[in-house]
């Protein structure tokens, strides 16, 4: 055991000469930076994180024109129905138009196709700042439009009413027309045949 508490002592010895020799290297450093003026030197920069690239322009949606409302879908439809939207509550506004053109004018076939019509010619009317006579002629053109919006909204003066019911024909009515024709066949003789 005595070689083994000897070796620690000697190990022990060694690593406290080596520490006195750290501690005087660091002192003689310090003195060194002191007396000389050494230039800091720069700590290497974190490596920067790339800039995000740039966002890519949102696509500019357009709504085509004509507008067909039976084949325009998805996104170009509905913005198509906001633009819409936006245009007929302006001129509802702008021409005191709100006891012609009732709110649920979106319900009624007729009534989107006569203002989608309008609006595309007001449109047009107006495009790269319009003419001289853009403002008679599309008056012109309301004029004529609303004249056919007439009768579109008379069942709803109150509440929207819907123009057609969901139900046309009703099965007793089929029936009661399928009797008429059978009676009208059976008692009306065929050229060259007769009735029992």
């Amino acid at each position: 055991m005595s070689d083994l508490s000897s070796e620690v002592q000697r190990l022990l010895s060694v690593v406290q000469h080596q520490q006195a020799s750290i501690e005087k290297l660091t002192e003689a450093v310090e003195r060194l930076q002191a007396a000389l003026p050494v230039p800091a030197v720069e700590e290497p920069a974190a490596p920067r994180e790339p800039e995000p690239a740039p966002e890519p322009p949102a696509p500019t949606l357009t709504v085509r024109h004509p507008l067909d409302w039976d084949v325009v879908t998805g996104a170009e439809r509905a913005l198509a129905w906001q633009e819409l939207f936006a245009w007929v509550e302006h001129i509802v506004k702008a021409y005191s138009l709100h006891f012609l053109i009732r709110p649920c004018w979106w319900r009624h076939r007729l009534s989107l196709m006569i203002l989608t019509s309008l609006w595309e010619y007001y449109m047009d009317t107006y495009a790269d700042g319009g003419g001289i006579r853009s403002n008679d002629e599309f008056l012109n053109q309301l004029n004529n439009r609303t004249y056919q919006l007439g009768d579109v909204f008379i069942s709803c003066r109150e509440d929207h009413t819907e123009p057609a019911p969901a139900v046309w024909l009703r099965d007793d009515d089929r029936r009661e027309f399928m009797d008429m024709v059978r009676a009208e066949f059976y008692s009306t003789p065929v050229s060259g045949q007769t009735v029992n």
